[in-house]
């Protein structure tokens, strides 16, 4: 049985505080590689639980808005008022200041065929 596998890591090892001397090749042994493994295996369970909780919540915000979207059906009458209002407010003011609107332009009008 093999105590070691014929896969290499390269590493820098430190002489001195801030001093970095020639990068060495270390030979991983089964002990490294399980260790790996274990880790490895450990990251991408959380990774696939990390994913899953992720698609989750999405898919609980678009239910949740896509229900509101549906359900949101508008206020009508609402609309209907303040359109009939708004009509009735520039009726109501236009009928008052027709008169004064007309002069006014009338008098800009004039003015500038006076320029030429």
């Amino acid at each position: 049985m093999l105590d070691h596998c014929d896969i290499y890591i390269g590493y820098a090892q430190v002489a001195a505080p801030g001093e970095i001397t020639s990068a060495a090749d270390r030979r991983l042994t089964r002990t490294d590689i399980s260790t790996l493994g274990e880790a490895m295996d450990r990251f991408l369970t959380q990774l696939v639980v990390a994913e899953l909780s992720l698609r989750d919540r999405l898919t609980v915000a678009h239910n949740r808005f896509y229900s509101r979207l549906r359900d949101e059906r508008g206020d009508v009458p609402g609309w209907v008022l303040v359109v009939l209002m708004t009509t009735g407010l520039v009726t109501a003011i236009w009928t008052i200041a027709a008169p004064r609107l007309t002069t006014i332009l009338k008098n800009s009008l004039d003015a500038m065929n006076g320029i030429r």
